[in-house]
């Protein structure tokens, strides 16, 4: 995401350099034989215009990248800017995950870069780039909020469609291709969707999709399409006969009350504690128990579901996250 956001180039094995100190960028692809054409398509490297289109100082063949890196990094900086770690946390989980097995302990692409990088140019200092990345994204563009305003609307009538196929005896992946249907025909992919129901609703991260709707359920759908890069995350409860029991309704009036008190709090110069101060403040003069729950400003939606961005830092106009 961080090099399409700047390049906007989907070729595989491409590589961006960025020199600062002359303002000029480097786009770095490789050159393919007649069979990757045929079967791939062709890359920008055999477009005579790929300057122009990317914007880009120059466009080179792959097997000139270290070439270009000795030549010009004296003349420029000696310091690479590249990715350290992975750029989400939960990138770090799942490495930290697929490490318990010591056969599959190894290290990430991040790490190996960085190691082959050091050990070519030893004289190089390596600082991390994701920080950048962090500062810029977490503010959209005119255009990005107008592509992600469209995504939520396409997400939102694909939810309601899985609402409206909902009945006991029907299974989670009809729900699941309801959605899939809205999405696909509005011309947007799917980012993730967890379409859990009874015991299910439980699971944060349920995947299957296979349990069949019982009279009684609740429904639970965290859900969100991609737009042109841009990613959406909704989730909704409902019951599966149309009908909450006044156990699941009291809950649910509950949930409600807390996601209206935040949007009423959200602006700019807001923190979480404004936020949840004010959600306390709308629970009581409604006198509802709110069962633990305290708002809160949630995270960031754009190029990744859980965007980047930092957190615990007053509200900015331009900011997206989920509710």
């Amino acid at each position: 995401n961080n090099f399409y956001y700047l390049t906007g180039v989907e070729d595989m094995n491409a590589i961006l350099v960025m020199a600062p100190k002359s303002k000029t960028s480097y786009l770095f692809l490789p050159r393919q034989n007649p069979r990757e054409d045929m079967v791939e398509g062709k890359n920008l490297l055999a477009d005579p215009d790929a300057k122009e289109k990317t914007g880009m100082t120059d466009v080179y063949p792959l097997n000139f990248f270290d070439e270009f890196l000795a030549r010009h990094t004296e003349r420029n900086d000696l310091t690479y800017y590249v990715r350290l770690s992975p750029k989400l946390w939960e990138d770090r989980i799942f490495i930290g995950r697929t490490s318990r097995i010591h056969y599959n302990d190894r290290l990430s692409l991040d790490n190996y870069r960085v190691k082959k990088l050091k050990e070519r140019y030893p004289i190089v200092e390596i600082k991390d780039v994701e920080p950048f990345f962090s500062e810029l994204r977490v503010i959209k563009s005119t255009e990005e909020i107008e592509i992600l305003r469209k995504n939520g609307k396409i997400s939102a009538e694909a939810v309601k469609q899985a609402m409206l196929t909902a009945r006991p005896g029907a299974y989670e992946y009809e729900l699941h291709a309801a959605a899939m249907h809205v999405v696909l025909k509005n011309g947007a992919t799917e980012e993730f969707s967890i379409v859990g129901s009874g015991p299910n609703t439980c699971v944060w991260h349920y995947a299957e999709k296979s349990r069949q709707l019982e009279d009684g359920d609740l429904i639970l759908m965290d859900f969100g399409a991609n737009l042109s890069y841009q990613t959406m995350d909704i989730t909704r409860t409902w019951p599966a006969n149309g009908k909450f029991t006044p156990e699941q309704r009291e809950v649910y009036e509950i949930v409600l009350a807390v996601q209206k008190a935040c949007i009423e709090a959200y602006r700019p110069g807001v923190t979480t504690e404004d936020v949840q101060k004010h959600v306390a403040e709308v629970m009581k003069s409604k006198g509802l128990d709110p069962r633990g729950l305290t708002g809160g400003i949630g995270h960031y939606v754009g190029m990744d579901v859980h965007d980047v961005g930092p957190h615990g830092i007053p509200l900015e106009e331009g900011m997206v996250f989920a509710i």
